[in-house]
């Protein structure tokens, strides 16, 4: 849980800055942002003890990247090697989702 926090806490205070990067990642800005919201919603609810709704868990069962590969939520997918720092946020969000999965998967009292 620890590490579920220290993810959320960080990925909620990014500041995203369109005219930093290409306007060819822009789709990829846009699905990393839609991701980045649902999961920090659904971590702020694992870490409150709340249930998300099976609605908002879609988002953990879907393969975000591989590699450096971003999937984009229209089926398309993107190389982050030409921006190191969506690489970077890409693999931050892969973590937060990760640590919710395990979260979900650990019994609770």
């Amino acid at each position: 849980m620890n590490r579920l926090k220290e993810l959320f806490d960080e990925i909620k205070c990014w500041n995203v800055q369109f005219e930093k990067h290409d306007e060819i990642l822009h789709d990829v800005l846009f699905d990393m942002i839609t991701a980045e919201s649902a999961l920090i919603g659904i971590a702020d609810q694992l870490l409150s003890n709340s249930t998300p709704s099976p609605d908002q868990l879609t988002i953990l069962r879907k393969t975000l990247m591989i590699g450096d590969m971003w999937f984009l939520f229209d089926g398309g997918k993107h190389d982050l090697t030409v921006d190191e720092v969506l690489l970077r946020r890409a693999k931050m969000l892969v973590s937060l989702q990760q640590e919710c999965q395990a979260y979900l998967k650990t019994p609770r009292d």
